[in-house]
């Protein structure tokens, strides 16, 4: 039961992150591959107007994690 909480784990902590990265990685290649004429232009740069959130948000929450831990540390 244990293999189970650490891999549950393992996929929310590492298996997210790389997720949105890759996925905002995508999503910029094929924006700027596509010609303005394009009618896919337009969902592709509402895919990566949200993936680009989606990321904001991730290194939004690492800071905020990082902060609160240093501040737990220097309380001890």
């Amino acid at each position: 039961m244990e293999y189970l909480d650490m891999i549950c784990g393992l996929l929310v902590f590492i298996g997210i992150p790389v997720t949105i990265l890759v996925m905002f990685i995508v999503s910029l290649v094929l924006f700027v591959k596509t010609p303005r004429e394009d009618p896919k232009h337009k969902k592709r740069l509402r895919m990566f107007i949200i993936f680009s959130v989606l990321l904001a948000l991730l290194l939004a929450s690492v800071i905020w994690l990082i902060t609160m831990l240093s501040i737990g540390i220097a309380h001890m």
